[in-house]
């Protein structure tokens, strides 16, 4: 419980220092991604992968669904998930959206590379709903469906629930959050 108060009380910091003005990072391509290669130290390969897996396990209501690779000889897992995104539509009638995204994770000895990307907008019910890649200025829908205030919450909103699920990933792959043998 008291990693969990740790981690609420460094969100605002953490969310700032990944790219300090809320917007989802751009990489060469033009493609939203999240991506690090984060030293360790000390730590071998196995470990780290079944750090990966502790926190592919928590941070999904069923890891099992969303996981499309993993990989114990080469220690990698790659998820493809989704987080609920709503949006008010020009009508002030509020439409059940969700962010589809891929995650993938490569550990070796001392070391792991991570990367969030395809973050990609759709409606549950209704196709002309839907936004499309995060990358884009405008939603795929257009304007009508989804004023430009509620495309830019949408990215606002994955772009902070990108950083705290990255900022829990560390945490977890420290050794410091998750499964303790003293706290069962």
């Amino acid at each position: 419980m008291k990693n969990w108060l740790f981690l609420f009380l460094l969100m605002p910091a953490t969310v700032f220092a990944q790219n300090g003005n809320g917007k989802l990072p751009i990489n060469k391509e033009g493609i939203v991604e999240y991506s690090e290669v984060v030293t360790t130290d000390s730590v071998n390969a196995g470990t780290l992968y079944s750090r990966a897996r502790l926190f592919v396990a928590n941070a999904f209501n069923s890891a099992s669904d969303v996981t499309k690779l993993e990989d114990g000889n080469t220690t990698t897992i790659v998820t493809k998930a989704l987080m609920p995104r709503n949006f008010i539509n020009p009508l002030n009638k509020s439409h059940g959206g969700r962010v589809a995204f891929k995650f993938t994770i490569q550990c070796k000895d001392g070391r792991y590379r991570y990367s969030v990307t395809d973050f990609v907008h759709e409606d549950r019910i209704n196709s002309s709903f839907t936004g499309g890649a995060l990358e884009n200025d405008k939603p795929a829908c257009g304007g009508l469906y989804m004023p430009r205030k509620s495309w830019e919450k949408i990215k606002t909103e994955t772009a902070a629930h990108a950083e705290r699920f990255i900022a829990e990933m560390k945490a977890t792959m420290k050794g410091s959050a998750g499964f303790s043998s003293e706290n069962w």
